[in-house]
């Protein structure tokens, strides 16, 4: 096995269809950034005169460490002071509650934009937006080309934690998808995968999942043990699987997609069964496809060699 690779871009391998793939923009930024606004004073507004204890003198205070908070979503504050409860993202769900009951005069998609803004990553457009036009490019390729079932995943943001609501807290940071039952919600529909990146969920990550309707298994090599052990396994073969294989976004491991058997048979994931550092990715299982994005800087790629 031979790490002098080149990686690969979907012009390397095929030309995809790029009829619908340029989809309006769901909200002009101008009209999202003019709900921001709005929402920010008459939030402050509620806060103050609901719960004055999180909100003193036009900002959000924590009434543990008087630190000051930054506001995620209704509910949810990121503190960035000295808290006693050392956790920096708070969630309140007795507030979202009662905020819900309290008609405000623009539509709640504004708060996503809130989040994305006072949060980690810019989820409305920007001028030359290169990473979501090299994401929806992939997506494309992998339901068009491949035909494989793909789920937004959480990306790393701006400051290099997960973007899901428990930041740096996250214990899958940029690995765990963005929607509920995703093993059903999976879906290699191009429409449906466009609708998903071309919205709020832009800068997504690609997540794969593995299993018979995708027709694909995963191996995964975790670091320098795993494909030394893989590469022990493979050995009397003389040489290794001429399959896809990707770079992960640590740039220690290896990742060989395989396809899944045609006599029926059954692949379940499993952690290190076969041998320490090797992993399955099987039945429900899922991968992270490139250009994804890792925590520690780097991403995913698609290798030859």
């Amino acid at each position: 096995m031979t790490d002098n690779c080149e990686t690969v871009s979907p012009a390397d391998t095929m030309t995809v269809d790029t009829v619908s793939l340029k989809v309006p923009q769901l909200i002009p930024e101008e009209q999202a950034m003019g709900w921001v606004e709005h929402y920010l004073g008459d939030i402050g507004t509620w806060y103050a005169n609901q719960a004055p204890q999180y909100y003193q003198d036009g900002k959000f205070q924590c009434p543990d460490c008087l630190g000051q908070l930054e506001l995620i979503c209704p509910s949810q504050f990121r503190c960035t002071g000295k808290c006693p409860q050392k956790k920096q993202v708070k969630n309140f769900g007795h507030l979202l509650s009662s905020l819900n009951k309290t008609e405000f005069p623009y539509p709640k998609k504004a708060l996503y934009y809130l989040a994305a803004q006072q949060l980690r990553s810019c989820i409305v457009e920007q001028p030359n937006d290169t990473r979501h036009a090299e994401l929806i490019k992939w997506v494309a390729f992998y339901v068009q080309a491949m035909k494989w079932r793909v789920v937004p995943v959480y990306e790393i943001g701006l400051n290099g934690f997960c973007t899901c609501s428990k930041g740096p807290d996250c214990k899958s940071p940029g690995k765990h998808p963005r929607v509920g039952k995703w093993e059903q919600r999976a879906t290699n529909d191009l429409t449906q995968a466009l609708a998903w990146w071309n919205g709020n969920w832009r800068h997504s990550n690609i997540g794969l999942a593995t299993g018979p309707e995708s027709n694909v298994y995963v191996i995964d090599l975790d670091g320098p043990t795993g494909i030394a052990n893989f590469q022990k396994l493979i050995e009397p073969l003389g040489d290794t699987p001429d399959v896809p294989c990707q770079i992960t976004g640590s740039r220690a491991g290896r990742q060989y997609f395989f396809e899944w058997p045609a006599d029926g048979t059954t692949i379940r994931g499993n952690a290190s069964i076969i041998d320490e550092g090797i992993d399955i990715r099987g039945m429900n299982g899922l991968a992270i496809l490139p250009p994804s994005n890792h925590r520690s800087g780097e991403y995913y790629e698609w290798i030859l060699g």
